[in-house]
């Protein structure tokens, strides 16, 4: 896969990566990923608190989330063009 035109991928990220998503291919995940809906966005916010406050709304603070169809959470840093961290949803039903 190619990941040229993929945002830099954190060392912090990679790692998670590898601990949370093995057996996955990051740039498949990235590539078939897309920006994370109102239902996806709580479920995110009830999965990592720490960024509730920047999912306020609408309004656009910085970070933006992409989810794959294996319910892969990439972190983005809109300024940095930067995925900072990765984690995974629940499946449906967990």
């Amino acid at each position: 896969m190619n990941t040229a035109d993929m945002p830099h991928i954190t060392r912090h990220a990679a790692q998670r990566f590898a601990e949370r998503c093995g057996g996955l291919d990051i740039g498949a995940e990235w590539y078939g990923s897309r920006r994370a809906g109102k239902k996806t966005k709580q479920k995110i916010r009830d999965r990592c608190p720490g960024h509730a406050h920047l999912m306020v709304g609408r309004q656009y603070l910085g970070y933006w989330y992409g989810v794959s169809k294996a319910r892969v959470v990439f972190v983005v840093d809109g300024a940095r063009n930067a995925i900072v961290t990765v984690f995974r949803l629940p499946g449906e039903g967990e």
